[in-house]
């Protein structure tokens, strides 16, 4: 049903806008993997801390429509995010995630729930009214740069694209061999020079 898909992909664009329009900072603590709505949900975040096990990206199968990755364009730049979109499997690590701008640190994975919590003890020190103020001002100036306007299309053409012949056949060859098989078939190192130019 593209209707029904339609509404429940745009549930979640509105709970990372509520995140987005909270008053009170949000910091997100990335570590592992990160994949799908996971690294959409951290564009929401006002601070992205990642550990340096961290890995970044779309959906390891080519199922979706462009609901991630237009999130991402803000960030990282229009290349990067159809860099990560259109190579299946493609990932980034943590240090590429800050070099990125995606993240604003890369902490040792074991340091990642203390780094957090001590920058957010640094960030409580301010008032909550003062916070407030401040992300309300730094806000309009993201979506004055099209930042909510990437939204606006991203649920429909996510659940369009998940009733096209390719999709439901790729789904089919998940339910048939399982998605681990599937996943297999995508499966690239990420995209780095040494990838591209085929050095060893």
């Amino acid at each position: 049903d593209v209707v029904a898909d339609r509404e429940r992909l745009q549930r979640n664009v509105e709970r990372w806008l509520a995140m987005w329009d909270h008053p009170k900072p949000v910091i997100a603590a990335v570590h592992g993997y990160c994949f799908g709505v996971a690294a959409q949900m951290c564009v929401f975040a006002d601070i992205t801390i990642v550990a340096d096990d961290v890995r970044i990206g779309e959906p390891k199968v080519p199922i979706g429509g462009g609901y991630v990755a237009p999130t991402w364009v803000g960030l990282v730049g229009v290349k990067r995010a159809k860099e990560l979109a259109f190579v299946p499997g493609n990932s980034v690590d943590g240090p590429t995630a800050v070099e990125w701008g995606w993240a604003n640190h890369c902490v040792p994975a074991a340091d990642l729930v203390a780094s957090v919590g001590r920058l957010a003890e640094r960030v409580a020190l301010v008032p909550p009214e003062v916070l407030g103020i401040k992300k309300l001002a730094m806000n309009p100036a993201a979506e004055a740069a099209g930042f909510r306007q990437s939204l606006s299309g991203i649920a429909e053409m996510d659940s369009l694209l998940h009733v096209a012949p390719a999709v439901l056949e790729m789904r089919a060859r998940m339910k048939e061999h399982g998605l681990k098989a599937v996943i297999q078939e995508f499966k690239v190192p990420p995209t780095t020079p040494l990838t591209i130019t085929g050095e060893e």
